[in-house]
């Protein structure tokens, strides 16, 4: 299942120096589901990193952004 809007990087490159989530992590910080986080990446709502083929990463400041909109 590919998830359309996700930046592929390096971890230390996209991280800069804010905290980064798993989609679980930023669906507790939401409190929304992990279902919820992937609707808002796919749909280029939410900005996301993929990690290897499967993870994906949030950084707190694109979710952050998401809510001031």
């Amino acid at each position: 299942l590919a998830v359309t809007g996700v930046q592929t990087c390096a971890l230390p490159i996209c991280a800069m120096s804010d905290e980064i989530f798993t989609v679980l992590q930023a669906a507790q910080y939401l409190k929304v589901s992990e279902k919820t986080i992937r609707r808002l990446i796919k749909s280029k709502k939410l900005t996301a990193s993929r990690v290897g083929s499967r993870s994906l990463r949030i950084r707190q400041n694109d979710i952050d952004q998401y809510l001031a909109n």
